[in-house]
């Protein structure tokens, strides 16, 4: 991706509004879904080194077309800003869902869908770290290590998240 937009990786200076952006304009729509979903997914999993070398498009010469290549380079880091890509032009880690629901708005993305792909995400990060990192062999002071970072990092997001639930008392008080 740094190579497509002509920007240094190591400037902090991409976003993953470009990054959606970008895909919107090569691949489509389809894949912008997949853009939100990999940052709600580095935001989740503390992926603090997530820069413009580590999201790629793939060129068929033969059929003439883009694609957004399978993911790479994911893996926690504890750094407690943002080392790579920002978010909507800020290197502080997002603390409210509408800071999500604008990404994805960029990304064609309804506030529903959003919602739906955060949880999915949260379910596979937040919910399923310690048994993925120790079915891969992490050793157990790692896993408690980044467990407690995750918690730490996203704690303000997931609060948030969890006030605007359907059915939660803040939700049910912004329908009436």
């Amino acid at each position: 991706m740094s190579g497509l937009l002509h920007k240094r990786a190591s400037d902090g200076i991409i976003d993953y509004e470009e990054f959606i952006r970008l895909a919107r304009r090569l691949v489509g729509m389809g894949e912008a879904e997949e853009c939100f979903r990999r940052g709600v997914f580095n935001l989740l999993s503390t992926n603090r080194d997530d820069h413009g070398r580590n999201h790629a498009f793939l060129y068929d010469e033969s059929a003439r077309t883009w694609t957004l290549s399978p993911a790479y380079d994911l893996t926690p880091n504890v750094a407690n800003v943002l080392i790579g890509l920002s978010w909507l032009g800020s290197q502080q880690i997002p603390q409210t869902f509408e800071a999500l629901e604008r990404l994805a708005e960029i990304g064609g993305l309804s506030s529903k869908k959003a919602r739906a792909i955060y949880d999915e995400v949260e379910a596979a990060t937040i919910g399923g770290w310690r048994k993925a990192a120790t079915a891969a062999g992490v050793p157990k002071d790692i896993v408690d290590h980044w467990e407690q970072a995750m918690q730490i990092q996203t704690r303000a997001l997931q609060a948030d998240v969890r006030k605007k639930a359907p059915g939660s008392k803040r939700s049910q008080q912004r329908k009436t």
